[in-house]
């Protein structure tokens, strides 16, 4: 299996898009430190599985020192999201295996 701490982002600006709406809430000041903050969710975190309201199937890592998440494709192919959230949060995602 690939690390999947070195997996990309979805398309060019996909990244660039999520940095924007959630840098400031995981502390980062730039898109890199962005970047680098979801890459050390996903090598620190708690792994879990769960589904998006769509019912589409995803790998979320939680840090729960840190208060973050990041969430990947089921395959951990690509990385999709990464924001500051609680514990409860990821506890309460549809059907999320996270304990």
């Amino acid at each position: 299996m690939n690390d999947p701490s070195e997996a990309p982002w979805g398309d060019p600006p996909a990244r660039w898009n999520h940095y924007v709406d959630h840098g400031r809430g995981v502390g980062a000041a730039t898109e890199q430190e962005y970047d680098e903050s979801a890459r050390e969710t996903i090598r620190g975190g708690v792994r879990f599985e769960y589904r998006e309201r769509n019912g589409v199937f995803r790998v979320g890592y939680y840090h729960r020192a840190r208060g973050l998440f990041t969430g990947m494709e089921s395959d951990e192919g690509r990385i999709t999201s990464h924001y500051a959230t609680g514990e409860s949060y990821v506890r309460r995602l549809r059907e999320s295996t996270y304990r």
